[in-house]
């Protein structure tokens, strides 16, 4: 979606979609409270458990809807009270009802969408969860908008704010047919005489205060690590330079599609995390992550090796002409987005190992550097400045998470060289299943 639009879109107004989708995301993120590691988690351990699986099962997805419900309605109010200084912070443009309620539908899709698909893994879905994407993923919203794109290419004409509508759209869409695909598995393969517990026998873990309890530090670290890690978008609206603000948007959108491989691997990851009890498993699962991250960190670094060398040629070959502003910012971001990739995913091994609190620390810790020397970065040093201080926060925040999760749960989920002489065993882990979890 990111080289298309690129393409199909004027660099300011790609620029303006780019800021729009990072929006929706930290909005989605808020939307979800933390309830899809948590519907991942819960859901897993009670698909293990053999009595009254299929009751514990609806339970938790009830509690989990009815949550989610709340934090869905307080984002809304939230979007509605601060569009008219949103928009003009963001965007230059006045806030509108328009577009205000594009942001609630994006918001509200992307949200929904990482809580079902998050669940369909815990009850051991995966293929449900991996049509229509996570958070990041979201193939079918971005399939809806290239159908959009392609058959109405005047009605777009390049207006950034019809091509979010369009999105918007999708990813609504994607949240309802995953919510009625799961409804529909699990009803078919766990037929109930009951709904739901009765309220007054409901386990307290998975009370509604339980629940919160756990879903809070996750959604503050998990909005705060977004932040961290895309939270500059933010901040280039203290550039002195409009084409510096665009250009170096374009760059980090650049160096973002470096990591996608590694949201692909934490979406595999996911479900294999929680059911690694004892040391034979943990040991099984620490060899099917390093390999994972092998897999994903070698093209990374290719690719990365590329943008530093020729930057210039990179940003014309996947977005075209018009970004050749970008190539200065470029080979400095790209740096740290290998250190995102080659650590793994260690962030979600703390999240889904009760380490979450750790999660929340070092995020707040990346956020508070981006919130208290960013804006004085882009203000006095322009793209340059900002983009050397995201890649030094980047890497720095990266190799913390790697150590503490290797020091917390004694799973290194680092890059393992080794494996490019011994193709045959980079083979063998990657085939790890779930069983052998």
């Amino acid at each position: 979606m990111t080289v298309l639009l690129a393409r199909a879109l004027e660099p300011i107004s790609f620029g303006h979609f780019a800021v729009f989708r990072t929006a929706i995301t930290l909005l989605g993120l808020a939307s979800s409270f933390g309830l899809g590691i948590v519907s991942l988690r819960l859901l897993a351990e009670a698909n293990s458990v053999t009595e009254n699986s299929a009751r514990l099962t609806k339970t938790i997805l009830l509690q989990v809807a009815l949550l989610a419900a709340i934090a869905s309605l307080t984002v809304c109010c939230i979007i509605v009270l601060a569009t008219p200084w949103a928009a003009q912070c963001l965007f230059a443009r006045p806030g509108t009802f328009v577009l205000a309620f594009a942001v609630i539908v994006a918001s509200l899709g992307m949200g929904w969408l990482q809580i079902v698909t998050d669940a369909a893994r815990g009850l051991n879905y995966p293929g449900l969860s991996a049509l229509f994407g996570g958070i990041r993923g979201t193939p079918f919203a971005s399939l809806f908008l290239f159908i959009v794109l392609y058959a109405m290419p005047g009605w777009i004409d390049g207006d950034w704010v019809k091509v979010a509508w369009a999105y918007s759209v999708g990813l609504m869409l994607s949240a309802i047919i995953t919510l009625l695909g799961l409804t529909i598995v699990v009803n078919g393969s766990r037929p109930l005489g009951q709904q739901t517990l009765p309220s007054e026998v409901i386990p307290s873990e998975y009370s509604l205060c339980t629940l919160f309890a756990i879903s809070w530090p996750l959604a503050i670290s998990g909005a705060l690590m977004f932040l961290t890690t895309q939270g500059d978008f933010f901040l280039t609206a203290w550039f002195p330079s409009e084409t510096d603000r665009y250009a170096y948007i374009a760059a980090r959108r650049w160096t973002l599609l470096v990591a996608m491989p590694l949201a692909a691997l934490n979406l595999t990851a996911g479900g294999l995390i929680g059911g690694a009890t004892d040391n034979a498993q943990k040991r099984a699962l620490e060899s099917f992550l390093r390999a994972g991250t092998t897999a994903i960190g070698f093209p990374a670094l290719i690719v990365s090796l590329a943008a530093i060398i020729s930057p210039s040629f990179v940003l014309q070959l996947l977005f075209g002409p018009g970004y050749e502003a970008a190539s200065a910012m470029l080979p400095i971001l790209v740096v740290g987005q290998v250190f995102v990739v080659v650590t793994g995913p260690c962030g979600l091994v703390l999240s889904l190992t009760g380490h979450e609190r750790i999660s929340l620390q070092l995020a707040a810790l990346g956020f508070a550097v981006l919130v208290f020397v960013g804006p004085w970065m882009a203000l006095n040093h322009g793209a340059i400045g900002l983009a050397w201080l995201v890649t030094f926060s980047a890497a720095a925040i990266s190799v913390v998470t790697w150590f503490q999760c290797w020091r917390l749960t004694g799973l290194n989920t680092s890059l393992e060289p080794s494996l490019a002489i011994r193709p045959s065993e980079f083979l063998a882990r990657l085939h790890l299943s779930r069983n052998s979890v």
